[in-house]
């Protein structure tokens, strides 16, 4: 989904973080749902604590 090395907006950033929360309510692991939207598991966790509350 997303290309190597690409810097994301922060709007990006919480969108995506939703759309993983989102796919986690479905049954999804963490793990899966990252791989599924293109991102690590420690990108979601930086973001999640740095951007989580926008």
């Amino acid at each position: 989904m997303l290309a190597l090395g690409k810097r994301l907006k922060p709007e990006q950033i919480v969108n995506l973080l939703h759309v993983i929360e989102v796919m986690m309510a479905n049954g999804k692991t963490l793990l899966e749902a990252c791989k599924q939207a293109g991102i690590s598991d420690k990108s979601y966790n930086r973001w999640r604590k740095t951007d989580g509350g926008l």
